[in-house]
């Protein structure tokens, strides 16, 4: 997804996991809009540039629009308040990126559930400017409010 450039792949597919491959060559033909991250742990000094406010616009059956996630850097710990609730994202180690931490990828624990999350960047500025779950049920993809 390129937000800046007004570009998005939408792909639907039958099954769980999301061929990263095929996303990432879907955006290549629209040109240079790829931000393809390194697959080592993000360093903790820039972790602030993930704060803000994500909103999801949709919501989900049992929590209705707008869902709004506001995630803070603490200098040492990301945060993410959830309806209230503080959830400590942790740095996701993942076997599907080789045996390496998944730039990008966190966890955490949030009404006893374990999830998984990635915040997209934009393809033209790098700035993360949205958040989704990653291989669970986290519900719609939620946008940074400017």
């Amino acid at each position: 997804m390129a937000p800046a450039r007004d570009v998005a792949v939408v792909m639907l597919l039958n099954r769980n996991a999301v061929p990263t491959d095929l996303a990432i060559d879907a955006l290549s033909r629209f040109g240079d809009l790829v931000y393809d991250p390194p697959h080592d742990a993000t360093p903790v000094a820039t972790w602030g540039e993930y704060a803000g406010t994500y909103r999801d616009a949709i919501g989900t059956p049992t929590v209705p629009a707008p869902r709004d996630f506001v995630v803070s850097f603490d200098g040492t710990d990301l945060w993410m308040d959830i309806d209230g609730v503080l959830a400590e994202l942790t740095p996701e180690y993942s076997a599907y990126a080789g045996g390496s931490f998944d730039q990008d990828v966190f966890t955490f624990t949030y009404g006893g559930t374990f999830y998984q999350v990635r915040f997209y960047r934009d393809g033209t500025t790098g700035v993360p400017t949205m958040i989704s779950g990653y291989f669970t049920r986290f519900g719609p993809a939620a946008f940074r409010v400017p």
